[in-house]
């Protein structure tokens, strides 16, 4: 009896820590690509286009065994659906299922070049299963960054193949 007692708590334990951390926004691009199976990620980059006031991540891929001459870089481009621009802060958010503006992004000004630098409350994670990619946007209230922080960070490789990228390290 007293079995079931704890397990019944344990698992309404999880269920609250899950809920807690779970991302308020989770975006995924509706586009998806094929590209080389055993291949890796060579550049990313956040895009915005102001003609159509769309973000959206660029992903370049290349073999890992760059062994022809005839293998290229090989980039697409994944748009990021329900992402608005703050023009006078340089600041993208997203709107969560409740209404909530949570911001992801902003724009960043080095010298000439202007870069979108994804924020710490948020990821861009590209999943690349068999050469079949696809992209997803996440984020959580800046207020969580703190609890989420102290938990260790998901590997850049996972065992399935798949990626997870931090667009956040665009330059060294």
């Amino acid at each position: 009896m007293w079995r079931a007692a704890f397990f019944l708590v344990l698992s309404v334990l999880v269920l609250r820590a899950e809920q807690e951390f779970s991302p308020v926004i989770s975006i995924d691009s509706p586009d998806t690509a094929t590209t080389y199976p055993l291949g890796t990620i060579k550049h990313r980059a956040l895009v915005w286009n102001d003609a159509t006031q769309t973000l959206s991540a660029e992903v370049t891929f290349v073999p890992i065994d760059r062994t022809s001459s005839e293998d290229t870089d090989d980039t697409h481009h994944f748009r990021i659906p329900g992402i608005t621009l703050d023009k006078a802060r340089g600041i993208f958010y997203a709107t969560s299922p409740g209404g909530e503006a949570v911001p992801v992004a902003q724009r960043k000004k080095i010298l000439f070049l202007t870069t979108i630098e994804i924020l710490p409350s948020a990821v861009v994670r590209v999943f690349h299963r068999e050469g079949n990619v696809t992209v997803r946007l996440e984020a959580i209230r800046p207020s969580e960054l703190a609890h989420v922080q102290k938990e260790q960070p998901p590997s850049d490789t996972n065992a399935d193949g798949s990626h997870t990228i931090d667009l956040k390290d665009l330059l060294p």
